[in-house]
């Protein structure tokens, strides 16, 4: 029997060592292959209705008031496709991380907070495509560590990894889509570092909490498959 195909589209928020902010999250959307093609369309109507252009990215940082009732209506569509699921790793103190006393580097550190996260989505007896948002000049690096870091994963537990490759977030709604609920994660860990924090960006937050019965400074249960968000504060 031919298994299944999952594709995972993944982003990530302030993940650099140095880059002056406390917090970080790491985060993806999963989707079977066969129903990317359809949520994608909707996605595109969605943006139309609410005049937006079909190709227009979907981004946290251009979250305007004007636009609210679309991003309402995004979340409202994510929750209503089944076959959608997200997961992130939130980290509200990156210096936590003890690499020194454990003896690894803040990047070993990093791909085993990335490991972390996907290996909650990935399941036994499917095949998986993994896409990464480009962010930075390591992308080629990264994409080599996770699929190291991955192969224990696939022998274990009978998956496998079809592909591991970065994409630009314009190429695809559901990368998209990951970012403005990792926004949403990060916004809400930052806030009071914000003088003058966005009506509109509180709202999607609170609509997401409300709508997923989730709270952005507290782990899920691992049953929660729709919306998982997984705490770290270090160990």
């Amino acid at each position: 029997m031919e298994r299944p195909i999952v594709n995972i589209y993944c982003d990530e928020s302030c993940h650099l060592e140095n880059d002056h902010h406390k917090s970080m999250v790491i985060g993806g959307i999963s989707c079977p292959i066969g129903k990317i093609r359809d949520i994608t369309s909707k996605i595109k109507q969605l943006k139309e209705k609410h005049g937006l252009p079909r190709n227009r990215e979907i981004k946290w940082t251009k979250i305007s008031p004007a636009k609210q009732d679309f991003y309402f209506d995004l979340i409202d569509l994510f929750k209503k496709e089944d076959s959608l699921r997200f997961r992130a790793i939130k980290i509200s103190d990156k210096k936590l991380q003890s690499h020194e006393k454990d003896n690894h580097t803040y990047n070993d550190w990093y791909y085993k907070m990335y490991y972390d996260m996907l290996k909650h989505i990935l399941q036994p007896h499917k095949n998986y495509n993994i896409y990464i948002d480009i962010k930075d000049t390591i992308g080629c690096e990264k994409v080599c560590r996770l699929k190291e870091i991955l192969q224990y994963k696939k022998q274990k537990e009978n998956l496998d990894i079809l592909k591991i490759q970065q994409i630009r977030s314009q190429e695809s709604e559901l990368l998209q889509l990951a970012d403005v609920f990792i926004g949403a994660i990060g916004y809400r860990e930052r806030l009071v570092e914000i003088d003058n924090p966005s009506q509109i960006k509180l709202a999607l937050c609170n609509k997401i909490e409300s709508d997923f019965s989730v709270n952005f400074n507290t782990s899920s249960r691992c049953a929660d498959e729709k919306f998982n968000l997984f705490v770290w504060k270090g160990q």
